[in-house]
């Protein structure tokens, strides 16, 4: 990964960077080093998949997220039938209309362990 930023766009998520500008863009990860191969040699192109990653799995159960009105406090969030039900409440929601949660929150994303005994 670079520090620039590329757009993504979903037809062709693959960029070949070189000399830190976009020189081509591909649909597939496998035509991006098909392009670049014969012009390794000698050369610094980057492969960049710019498709975004999930803010949390599909299959999370359990996250934690910090309330953005009260920079200390942590709220916890379970995941049931598809909704996810917070701390204080009695009704599902999705999990961008959980308190607190912005486009710029970060959740971390809780594994329940199972003993081995």
């Amino acid at each position: 990964m670079t520090d620039k930023q590329h757009a993504y766009d979903p037809d062709l998520p693959y960029v070949v960077e070189h000399a830190s500008h976009v020189f081509a863009r591909f649909p597939s990860e496998e035509w991006a080093e098909a392009f670049i191969e014969p012009r390794r040699y000698g050369s610094d192109y980057k492969i960049i998949d710019t498709t975004p990653a999930p803010r949390v799995p599909e299959d999370a159960e359990h996250v934690v997220w910090i309330f953005a009105a009260t920079p200390n406090y942590r709220m916890y969030a379970e995941k049931k039938n598809g909704l996810w039900f917070h701390e204080d409440a009695r009704n599902g929601c999705a999990l961008e209309d959980l308190p607190g949660v912005t486009p710029e929150t970060t959740f971390t994303v809780l594994d329940e362990r199972k003993s081995d005994a």
